[in-house]
């Protein structure tokens, strides 16, 4: 601030111009005052020594100025070119922001929740260094599962009813929130120890970065540039951490994935206050009631994969059965899995029983009571994602969840995510027994070279309407650990209050979501056009009238199946689901893929060579940005690949990036060209190239994009 307000009251002319007339006293010399002949007094000599000494001066200044100017045009402040109209722009900015009440609510909004520059004491002490560390967390947690199949003669249940305590501070970086975890004792006091208006004063506060509220005034761009702009993601960070350190929802259970079993452990349902930190950790670690600081030195928040292996060993001890997660060749559906559940019959029965249901039952009653309540309501959309007027075009916030968002990332973060989290989906589904395919824009990824396209920014995959009450009814709100042999991620699972109804603006019915990203899975029910009854009814009107007029039976009338955004797919183009690999995974996807695509995104899209600023690349198979190489740039084929078949730099269009995304994903893309002839080119069964997932591919270190 002291560095803008010098810089406001700075005008170059005036001061050097200042300069210039203060010396005129020290330069008029009288030469009566001094003897003529005296070299010292001599007025023309001191008049040149005046000047000498004037110049020498402003020589320094103006160095002084220009060494300054360069300093701070590395932090886009300004530059030689435009120092005049930045100092006045800023003056004028400055006096029209001083009377805006909103950017007064914006000032305080930074005054109260900005994190200052200089290293504080995280609130979440997770490691060494005060250095926030997530791993302590998954880590604490797999030892504590592993120390209850060691001592607990029923681990299982034991693990589910002995609910554990649960603050999202353990598992997220929410230091973004400390001013205002800092603040909040004396908010409470402000606010007449009222938690629900302090949250009203927090949603007041972001209200400029989650709503994208701004003031009408004629220097609109200017505000854009100074205020607006630079502010806003990081202000998403701040808001998002505040809301997930008091006001997300505690998940209602976290799985652990392994390969062989879903480790479910029961959360309490009341938060914590605040974090565990790490003594709480090390406590869950060893499983006791107290912790010594020679307990905490020795954990190591990399040792999640060696921990489960000896939990696996202690788990098969226990002569429990290994469950086998791997996908079936084709998987058929029944039409009535599709049928749209009647909301209404199921509360009128659910009520004739209230006062003996179960915890489960009532729950599912107020359940179905508040989405039934709420139907003809306008809701704003369920998941919240940030709107910004200047991402209006490109709609890349847009494809990040609020609050887990922490910031933008570049295409090679996002693809390093997704190929962790749709192995971790396709692995929760099926150890769910429910029934989802990949398509839309993954699917036409896949039609190219296996992968998820450079530009998508994320994944989308269906469900039947049946399977995803299923989801809702016992895994909302679940937290889901990776396998520590595949990665350290974490996704949490949530259903969309309106799923079992058609509303309005609500089309996306539940997500898969990496907490440490904001990067997720859109998951979309599918419902029958018409009822089964009614399809049935047609059926045998057409069988009839063809036997009144001596005709063959006809084939049954097609059943349709649409989503809430009134996309519809023939059932026989679905199914039966194809086993595939995405993205080294395994994976379902349309029985008609290029017949699914042609119908979605028009006839010849799957032709297409160029698309989003992209080129298709067949030889190295990959899509390559325009602006890398196009055209005449693309090397010739039989020049891209030295002697060993191995794709050059000078191939690879001079490029690093694409060399070492080459030579992760070439061996996958071969695969898929296989698979791709038979399933595409014969329209035959290509489930054997699928038999096995490939080892992941993709590692996501956060650390190399700093």
């Amino acid at each position: 601030m002291r560095v803008r307000w010098a810089l406001s009251k700075l005008n170059p002319t005036r001061f050097i111009h200042s300069l210039g007339t203060s010396w005129d006293g020290f330069s008029r010399v009288s030469v009566s005052e001094y003897n003529i002949n005296d070299e010292e007094c001599d007025p023309t000599k001191r008049r040149i020594k005046n000047l000498k000494l004037k110049s020498k001066l402003l020589v320094l200044l103006s160095l002084v100025f220009i060494g300054t100017s360069l300093f701070l045009s590395k932090f886009c402040i300004f530059t030689l070119d435009n120092i005049n109209q930045y100092i006045q722009s800023n003056y004028n900015m400055n006096l029209y922001l001083s009377f805006n009440k909103r950017f007064q609510g914006f000032k305080e909004f930074n005054n109260a929740f900005q994190v200052p520059n200089q290293l504080e004491l995280y609130i979440n002490q997770n490691s060494v260094n005060n250095q926030f560390n997530y791993n302590y967390s998954s880590v604490a947690l797999i030892s504590y599962i592993n120390e209850v199949y060691k001592t607990q003669e029923k681990p299982k249940e034991y693990l589910l009813n002995q609910t554990i305590d649960f603050h999202w501070g353990d598992w997220v970086d929410t230091s973004r929130a400390n001013p205002f975890i800092k603040m909040y004792p004396d908010l409470l006091k402000r606010f007449e120890n009222s938690k629900d208006d302090i949250y009203n004063y927090y949603r007041l506060m972001c209200q400029f970065v989650l709503e994208d509220k701004l003031p009408n005034y004629e220097d609109y761009q200017l505000f854009k540039n100074h205020a607006y702009l630079f502010e806003q993601v990081q202000g998403i960070e701040i808001c998002g951490a505040i809301d997930k350190y008091y006001y997300s929802p505690v998940p209602e259970r976290i799985m652990l994935e392994t390969d062989y079993h879903y480790h479910v452990v029961g959360v309490n349902q009341n938060r914590l206050d605040e974090p565990l930190g790490i003594e709480g950790l090390t406590k869950r670690y060893y499983n006791t009631e107290s912790a010594h600081s020679q307990n905490v030195r020795n954990i190591n928040p990399n040792d999640g994969n060696q921990i489960a292996q000896e939990l696996k060993k202690n788990y098969m001890a226990k002569g429990y059965e290994s469950s086998n997660f791997k996908l079936q060749r084709f998987l058929n559906q029944d039409a009535s899995a599709f049928k749209e559940p009647n909301v209404l019959d199921e509360i009128i029965e659910l009520e004739k029983n209230k006062f003996q249901l179960t915890q489960e039952e009532r729950k599912r009653l107020n359940f179905l009571q508040y989405s039934n309540d709420h139907l003809k309501e306008k809701q704003p959309f369920y998941f919240t994602s940030v709107q910004v007027e200047i991402d209006n075009k490109d709609a890349i916030l847009h494809h990040y969840n609020y609050p887990w968002m922490k910031k933008i990332l570049c295409p090679e973060e996002r693809i390093k995510i997704i190929h962790h989290m749709i192995r971790s989906w396709f692995k929760f589904a099926e150890q769910a027994q429910v029934v989802t395919w990949f398509n839309y824009g993954n699917l036409y990824g896949w039609y190219f070279n296996g992968q998820n396209l450079p530009w998508d920014n994320d994944v989308d995959v269906q469900i039947s309407v049946q399977d995803q009450d299923k989801l809702g009814q016992y895994y909302n709100n679940t937290l889901v650990i990776e396998n520590p042999e595949l990665g350290d991620h974490l996704f949490f699972y949530q259903t969309n209050p309106w799923y079992l109804q058609p509303h309005q603006g609500q089309h996306i019915d539940s997500r898969y979501i990496d907490v440490r990203s904001g990067i997720y899975i859109d998951i979309s029910c599918l419902w029958l056009d018409q009822s089964i009854e009614h399809y049935d009814k047609e059926d045998q009107e057409n069988e009839e009238k063809a036997k009144d007029e001596g005709k063959d039976i006809p084939e049954k009338v097609l059943r349709q199946i649409h989503c809430k955004n009134n996309r519809r797919f023939p059932l026989d183009d679905i199914f039966p689901l194809r086993r595939t690999l995405f993205e080294g995974a395994q994976g379902y996807m349309p029985y008609k893929p290029k017949k699914v695509l042609w119908d979605t995104y028009g006839n010849g899209c799957t032709d297409k060579k160029y698309n989003k600023d992209h080129n298709w690349q067949k030889d190295i198979g990959m899509w390559i940005q325009n602006q890398i190489c196009e055209n005449e740039m693309i090397p010739p084929t039989d020049q891209r690949f030295d002697d060993n078949g191995d794709l050059t730099l000078k191939g690879a269009c001079n490029d690093t990036e694409i060399l070492e995304t080459f030579k992760s994903t070439f061996g996958q893309y071969q695969a898929h060209l296989k698979e791709f002839d038979v399933v595409v080119g014969k329209g035959e069964d290509g489930s054997e190239f699928s038999e096995e997932e490939l080892p992941i591919y993709r590692f996501y270190d956060s650390s190399e994009f700093l």
